[in-house]
């Protein structure tokens, strides 16, 4: 069963962004001062990405852990997603408004 795994979300002041969602019931994961904080909830991680961390992204994105990888490219593909390059190496697509996605293969050692 694919799921999401984590959202990294863009934004301005990582600790009042850590004090929203820890009101949200969100709980701590870890802290690089106001680069970057990891919060997360019985379903979800997120990834808050203040203006000084440099992997920060332009806009919200999504993991999504899935069981066949080139099945799940193939199917988000004839949905209307888009592939992305990745200097990285990683699986990234765009779903038909644009917002980005990442897939993770289940197993693998970020999945």
């Amino acid at each position: 069963m694919n799921s999401i795994r984590f959202c990294v979300l863009p934004v301005s002041d990582v600790d009042t962004s850590r004090a929203f969602y820890a009101a949200l019931g969100c709980v701590e994961r870890g802290v690089d001062g106001d680069r970057w904080a990891g919060v997360s909830s019985d379903h979800v991680a997120l990834s808050l990405c203040g203006p000084t961390d440099p992997k920060r992204p332009a806009q919200p994105a999504f993991a999504v852990l899935v069981d066949d990888l080139p099945a799940a490219l193939a199917q988000a593909l004839a949905a209307g997603g888009r592939a992305l390059p990745d200097p990285d190496g990683h699986v990234r697509l765009t779903d038909p408004d644009g917002n980005h996605v990442m897939l993770i293969e289940r197993g693998t050692p970020s999945g």
